[in-house]
């Protein structure tokens, strides 16, 4: 008896894996969760979690149940999921170790400062957690050189407690005492977490309206890493914010040259260039941006805008064919639903009416409140 080709179905190592007996991923539950953090890295969030939830409930030492739980919390955050995150960080500080239940306190903390919706924040709750880490830290005997950078790490923490609370001056203060400190330590470790105390510090800066130190210290940031694209992206924005429009181009313009396939650095080039009036080069900025990531909104919406304050409504149907509506309730999709069907009235034939008619409906049940809505009901 031969099994058809047809019927075989061909599985990789990790899908085997993942498919594999409860007893065999008891056995493996390391080689998963190695798996689960190379796709991490890859940023695909998504299968992570997947082959951690195969092992979560599985009879796993501690230690390796927590670590699941830590994973799992930074995934669901990364994703935007804050209320997973907080159940997997919360499971985290209940089960884990010293260093794990310090690495919850430390994202609870930042949850309730940065990611949560502003009715759910509680800046009282992260201090509380801050401090509770804190303290744990200084009666806990562990590496001295990485215990001082946890301490200044959690201070760094308490400086934006302090900046919610407005105590801008006392936030600087604590931020410039860690610079200082990780300056006598000179490991990868101690650099990595210095960058994100001079964001900090360019954060106040510009809060102070210190803006000379805020220039600097974002310059500082990028001398450290010229490839991470982010920062040339604050410093556009920085700029702009001061109506230096052209400096902010320049800024972007540096950022292609050391990350030239992030399509967001083409997306603010483009922005930036149409604030300047430099429409055609804006266009060129936008299509790359597109080229590199079709799904960005923003370029696509700037990009139809200009098209169709040109008049040139073939370009904006033939970039907006794939639009769906179902992405209409943002400002940009709301935007680019607007030029999408101004183009499309240039040229509408009876063949296409009951079609088109179907995506405003379409766009009234999900948008009712749009101001698109409006416009057209005026135009009927």
């Amino acid at each position: 008896f031969k099994i058809p080709a047809s019927r075989v179905l061909a599985l990789s190592a990790e899908e085997e894996l993942f498919f594999s007996s409860t007893s065999i991923k008891v056995e493996r539950a390391e080689e998963i969760i190695n798996i689960a953090s190379d796709c991490m890295y890859a940023g695909d969030y998504w299968t992570a979690i997947n082959f951690l939830l195969a092992i979560r409930d599985l009879p796993l030492p501690q230690y390796t149940t927590t670590e699941i739980f830590e994973k799992l919390a930074f995934c669901h955050r990364v994703m935007g999921d804050i209320f997973e995150a907080t159940f997997y960080n919360e499971a985290a500080l209940r089960s884990g170790n010293f260093k794990q239940r310090n690495r919850a306190r430390y994202s609870l903390a930042m949850l309730n400062l940065k990611n949560y919706p502003m009715q759910f924040k509680r800046i009282e709750l992260a201090e509380k957690y801050l401090q509770e880490a804190y303290a744990e830290m200084e009666i806990t005997e562990y590496d001295p050189q990485k215990k001082e950078v946890d301490l200044i790490f959690n201070r760094n923490g308490y400086a934006l407690v302090l900046y919610r609370k407005g105590q801008v001056e006392e936030a600087v203060g604590l931020v410039n005492n860690g610079i200082t400190r990780l300056d006598e330590i000179d490991t990868s470790y101690a650099k990595f977490h210095q960058s994100v105390l001079y964001y900090n510090l360019f954060q106040c800066n510009q809060a102070e309206k210190e803006y000379e130190l805020a220039e600097k210290n974002i310059k500082h940031l990028i001398s450290t890493d010229k490839k991470y694209p982010q920062y040339y992206i604050h410093l556009a924005n920085f700029y702009a914010r001061q109506s230096k429009t052209k400096k902010a181009i320049e800024s972007i313009e540096t950022g292609i040259e050391e990350a030239a396939d992030y399509y967001r650095l083409y997306y603010f080039l483009g922005f930036f260039r149409y604030v300047d009036g430099q429409l055609e080069r804006a266009i060129t900025a936008f299509k790359k941006a597109l080229e590199l990531n079709p799904a960005d909104l923003g370029s696509l919406a700037y990009l139809t805008s200009i098209y169709s304050a040109q008049n040139d409504f073939d370009t904006v149907r033939k970039y907006t064919e794939q639009f769906e509506v179902a992405f209409c309730n943002t400002e940009h999709g709301e935007i680019i639903f607007n030029n999408q069907i101004t183009a499309i009235l240039q040229d509408l034939s009876p063949d296409n009416t009951a079609a088109f008619q179907n995506m405003i409906d379409t766009f009234e049940r999900i948008n009712p409140d749009s101001f698109v809505l409006e416009a057209f009901k005026e135009l009927q």
